[in-house]
């Protein structure tokens, strides 16, 4: 029995031969709309899982529409040619390598982010010469672009609409003003049309200029001049719309610099500008990361969990979630062959802006096919210029700019070399047979995403979850978490929020029944449980920590040490601190091992040594509150050590030091 997706979204796989109806085409042309809005409100990860579930689901149910041959029930149509075998290489290598690490909310959270690009380019050829694509897309553009333009009357300093990113976004800005500038070249059209294009790029100007970003503005600025030439080797007149399109990014410059003065007044000295000095550190990080994992890399979507540990004390900027350059992001995070097939998509998009650069000057072609070839053009320039973006910033990391260069490129393809569109594959499988499998697919990646979504609300919620607290088991008994964290790890094997719900309330568990035979199981189940907590999220720090306190507190559960290594607590502490410098926790506990240990001065050389890396920015009250406790324990313990005659040299220079550290606070 076909599922709920597939009777919702794949009707059109019936028993009968037909032509796709122009009502058909609205409906996919809207699904992919809608797909696109819900991803560009794609903010966070574990939060909005659902808006992703969605939003693939839309995607993928459009696909395949598409691959179903109208003309001949049973049979199947695919695009044909390289860069559609790209696609199909670039999904089956992303999954493949998500294998190999996880994110600690959703193994497949950036497998599907970054192929967005090659779905949207299979997307792109089937929805080749529906006109009613690029409009859709262009009225998300302008209503972005509202957004960020209200933002800044409202005050804000810089705007970023609705994505975390100033940058990104200005990327996404200039992915719409590109082909709206080629299309408000075209003198034919009405002046009611052309006045609109002209005021929604004005808006969009606006916007660009006040996110201050300096590589949007630049790539806007480089591709627009590409854009306008191939606009006139089309034989168009293009030298008003121009002077017209350069008129008035002067006036939306001048507006922006005159409402807020400060605006737009960021250095160009890019060499030693502190924004670029901070990337160049994470740059090396993530090459000191890739070069201990040379052949697949730490896994898709593990660099903020691997930069606790590759961060440089120096680098105090960022919050560490992304590198700021794709390729060396996607060298580390999923090797060489992930880095090729992302450098492969770029080279298509300028493969075919050559095409099309030909094209449009091209005597044999009509007026219209010289001009269509242009407006192909302006949307590849869109698509290189977010390849040039990549090499600065975090672009097809972000899922509405993947998507939408997949489109393009897409889009672009099946345009400019119609001759070799589609292929059809004749097969002997009944055409409802092909609607259950689809639709059953569908919702079970759907469902996946969801689960994961829901494993993440319940067991570890945050201030965005968006049902009530009600449901979530966060601070209640931990044998209720192990329960609930049990079923969705049966549901969802190899849940990150499932597993270390269930390591961390196992490891509550032993501590209250310890030294009785309850005690002895639940410390087993907490080192089975950790251990597979450590695969699924590849050396997370706070798995080390819960594991090395359960062996300290427990001291009976290291008769039931397994495979894990090391097995001793102290290393296992160590490994937490080292893992990742920049965490407080990690050193109070292990600071108050070793006094447990008797080892107070060594103790106070590890709570001193984590002030080294306090001027990482803290994100919130309670990081600050975390630093604040530990060095207030450091200065206890220095009281306590230098109240002796013996106390060393060394001692007394460290609690001295301790006594007059700045605390940090929010915002340093």
């Amino acid at each position: 029995m076909p599922s709920l997706v597939g009777g919702i979204f794949l009707p059109a796989v019936s028993t009968r031969s037909r032509a796709i109806s122009s009502s058909q085409k609205i409906g996919r042309t809207g699904m992919v709309w809608a797909s696109f809005v819900l991803v560009v409100l794609l903010v966070r990860v574990e939060d909005q899982l659902y808006l992703l579930a969605a939003a693939i689901a839309l995607l993928l149910c459009v696909l395949a529409l598409g691959f179903k041959n109208a003309e001949e029930p049973g049979s199947l149509t695919f695009p044909t040619g390289w860069i559609a075998k790209l696609a199909v290489v670039h999904l089956t290598a992303l999954f493949t390598v998500s294998r190999f690490g996880t994110m600690p909310w959703c193994s497949y959270w950036f497998a599907w982010i970054i192929g967005l690009l090659p779905i949207g380019y299979l997307l792109g050829r089937q929805l080749t010469g529906q006109i009613l694509l690029w409009p859709g897309l262009a009225l998300v553009g302008l209503s972005v672009s509202i957004w960020a333009c209200c933002q800044y009357l409202g005050g804000a300093e810089r705007v970023n609409g609705p994505f975390r990113d100033f940058n990104s976004f200005g990327a996404l800005l200039y992915v719409f003003l590109l082909p709206a500038t080629a299309k408000y070249c075209d003198t034919r059209q009405s002046p009611i049309k052309r006045g609109v294009y002209f005021v929604g790029i004005g808006i969009g100007l606006l916007a660009l200029f006040a996110t201050y970003s300096r590589g949007a503005i630049g790539v806007m600025g480089l591709m627009e001049l590409a854009t306008l030439a191939v606009i006139w080797r089309t034989g168009i007149g293009v030298i008003r719309p121009a002077i017209q399109i350069g008129g008035l990014a002067v006036v939306c410059y001048a507006a922006i610099k005159l409402y807020q003065p400060e605006a737009l007044s960021r250095s160009l000295d890019l060499a030693h500008d502190p924004s670029t000095l901070f990337r160049i550190m994470m740059w090396k990080s993530a090459w000191a990361a890739w070069l201990d994992h040379p052949l697949f890399g730490t896994g898709l979507g593990t660099y903020r969990l691997q930069y606790l540990y590759y961060r440089l004390p120096e680098e105090t900027e960022t919050s560490g979630d992304l590198a700021h350059n794709d390729y060396l992001q996607m060298l580390m995070e999923g090797g060489p062959a992930l880095l090729i097939l992302l450098l492969a998509w770029g080279v298509a998009a300028l493969a075919l802006s050559l095409k099309a650069w030909s094209a449009a000057a091209a005597s044999q072609n009509a007026r219209d096919q010289r001009f269509k070839a242009a407006v192909s053009f302006s949307m590849l320039t869109a698509a290189i210029g977010l390849f040039l973006h990549a090499g600065v910033n975090f672009i097809f990391y972000v899922a509405p700019l993947s998507l939408v260069a997949g489109l393009y490129i897409g889009n672009a393809d099946g345009a400019l070399i119609p001759d070799r569109r589609t292929r059809s594959l004749k097969t002997t499988i009944r055409p409802w047979f092909m609607t259950g499998v689809a639709s059953l697919g569908i919702a079970l990646i759907a469902g996946s995403l969801l689960l994961d979504w829901a494993a993440s609300a319940i067991l570890t919620p945050t201030k965005f979850t968006p049902f009530s607290t009600e449901l979530s088991v966060a601070g209640k008994d931990p044998e209720e978490r192990y329960r609930v964290a049990a079923f969705f790890s049966t549901l969802r094997p190899g849940n990150v929020s499932a597993l270390q719900t269930q390591t961390v309330a196992a490891t509550e568990l032993a501590f209250v029944h310890k030294g009785s035979p309850l005690g002895s199981l639940w410390a087993r189940l907490a080192l089975d449980n950790g251990e597979a907590w450590l695969r699924a999220s590849r050396q997370n720090p706070y798995a080390y920590q819960v594991l090395g306190q359960l062996l300290w507190r427990v001291p009976s559960a290291r008769g039931e040490v397994g495979s894990l290594r090391p097995s001793e607590p102290e290393a296992l502490l160590r490994l937490a601190v080292d893992r990742a410098p920049a965490r407080p926790e990690g050193y109070r506990v292990l600071a108050a091992y070793l006094e447990s240990e008797d080892r107070k001065a060594e103790a106070l050389r590890v709570i001193w040594s984590a002030f080294t890396w306090s001027r990482i920015p803290l994100p919130s009250m309670e990081t600050a509150n975390y630093w604040n406790a530990l060095l207030a324990e450091g200065r206890t313990l220095g009281a306590e050590l230098t109240a002796s005659a013996n106390a060393a040299p060394e001692t007394r220079r460290i609690a001295q030091d301790l006594q007059n550290f700045r605390p940090p606070a929010v915002g340093d």
